[in-house]
């Protein structure tokens, strides 16, 4: 008896503590719908001719529903339910977003590498409850009619990881994740024309007029940050990209992204002189990466503009929030010597904050040399015309 006593207890701690983590209704003003993205014969197309094995995206839409009331945020947290010890947020499933006739900004999301889970649902929810309408997109699901054997290959390659154990994996992985990069950056375009189809004529009357698509926002997480700032490349439509501490690849490594571009990084240290110089060909292929991506990033955010936000006290595995729901992992576990609550708040917030900024021109003043909001947060700000960073 006293054992469950004990465990409702640790159940107890941690569902209040997550509630926390949990925007839906809580940050924004508004409570949070959701509804799947259907595409048309047209749209799917686009995937499967010449190659039934592609990988389609699933694209779930997140968006401002009501005005939340206190009546309301508490509904929101009776909503939760603990499933498998993980906790899940329930929005308003198939509702109407929020009534008026302004069209509502849009973000797309894509996860790290391989892109089959998402990874910062609590930045989904912060960004959908604050007025913005959020796509995230994730890959591997089944389309009926897929015989077996060919959803195990697509399955296969999916889950394929990048492998820098020797100078030939590197290669492979490097050649890899350039082609995946610019795939799934076009499949952001064929979204956003699927979205650009829901405004136009949406059957249900939900979406009718009501996606600004001139207000095109699009993030990642790891191998996401690096779709993001492939399509901000690629797509004119797209006006402001954040990336979640990715390397980049394919042109958008080369060539930069000419808009406004939040890059946001961990404070793993640098390789050194002798991981550059390695008899082991992995580790030097990887230090060769690393050192390669950060020097071509803050280049290019010299050439065109940007942010680079450094975290003080985080690593890699900081800025997705997966870890929270798996198990009883606290939500202040460590993931460097900034806790993940901590580093996800300061990440949420400077993402909000820089789309408001960029895609609805509310200068909260986040953004800004010396703001001082969080003493781990480090911001450096440069502008094409100022190739100096401000912030220092």
């Amino acid at each position: 008896m006293l054992l469950s006593i004990c465990a409702l207890a640790v159940v107890a701690v941690s569902t209040v503590a997550a509630l926390r983590l949990l925007p839906a209704g809580t940050r924004g003003p508004f409570t949070v719908g959701t509804t799947a993205l259907k595409f048309t014969p047209v749209q799917l197309a686009h995937w499967l001719d010449g190659d039934p094995e592609r990988p389609v995206p699933e694209v779930t839409l997140w968006y401002p529903v009501a005005v939340a009331t206190r009546a309301g945020r508490l509904q929101d947290i009776l909503r939760l339910r603990l499933s498998g010890h993980r906790l899940l947020a329930a929005a308003l499933a198939d509702a109407h977003p929020v009534p008026g006739a302004t069209r509502l900004p849009v973000i797309l999301y894509f996860p790290g590498w391989p892109g089959t889970q998402p990874g910062n649902q609590t930045a989904v929810y912060d960004l959908a409850s604050h007025g913005f309408v959020v796509g995230t997109v994730i890959y591997g699901t089944r389309l009926p009619g897929l015989p077996d054997a060919a959803y195990q290959r697509q399955q296969q390659a999916l889950q394929r990881p990048m492998d820098f154990s020797t100078g030939a994996s590197a290669a492979a992985t490097l050649q890899l994740a350039d082609a995946r990069t610019r795939t799934r950056a076009a499949d952001a375009t064929v979204i956003l024309d699927a979205l650009a189809g829901l405004d136009a004529d949406d059957g249900s009357g939900r979406f009718l007029n009501r996606l600004d698509l001139g207000k095109v926002g699009v993030f990642g997480y790891s191998f996401g940050g690096a779709i993001a700032a492939q399509a901000g490349l690629m797509d004119s439509r797209v006006k402001a990209v954040a990336n979640l501490d990715g390397w980049q690849f394919a042109e958008a490594a080369t060539n930069g992204v000419p808009k406004p571009y939040l890059l946001v990084s961990d404070t793993t240290p640098l390789p050194t002189a002798a991981e550059l110089a390695s008899n082991d060909a992995g580790t030097r292929a990887l230090a060769m990466l690393n050192d390669q991506d950060y020097r071509r990033a803050r280049h290019n955010l010299q050439l065109h503009g940007g942010y680079f936000l450094t975290i003080s006290g985080t690593s890699h595995g900081s800025f997705a929030d997966a870890p929270l729901y798996a198990g009883f992992q606290w939500p202040w576990h460590k993931s460097g010597s900034t806790s993940r609550l901590r580093a996800m708040n300061i990440v949420n917030t400077y993402l909000l904050g820089f789309f408001e900024c960029t895609l609805l021109g509310r200068n909260t003043g986040l953004l800004d040399a010396g703001h001082g909001g969080y003493p781990e947060a480090h911001l450096e700000a440069w502008s094409a015309a100022h190739p100096t960073p401000q912030g220092l």
